[in-house]
């Protein structure tokens, strides 16, 4: 899972790939590593007054979808 809006890097020996949706791939543990993804946080402010775009948690939900079913990861690790 690399093309061209993807940066491939290693740390500690492990190869990992920075992906263009904001979240890490990591082969060899067939994982896909997102973070801060607030789901709800858009929701909560605009109950609490404050103006907040609508969708955002729809956007991220989709996002992490589209990753997922992309990259063929096993598993998820939201940091």
């Amino acid at each position: 899972m690399t093309g061209p809006t993807e940066i491939v890097t290693a740390f500690a020996g492990e190869r990992l790939v920075l992906l263009p949706e904001r979240a890490l791939w990591w082969p060899r543990r067939r994982s896909l590593l997102v973070a801060d993804v607030h789901l709800g946080k858009a929701a909560s402010f605009r109950r609490n007054g404050l103006p907040v775009p609508a969708g955002t948690t729809d956007d991220n939900l989709a996002r992490i979808d589209a990753c997922l079913a992309r990259s063929g990861a096993e598993r998820l690790i939201c940091l």
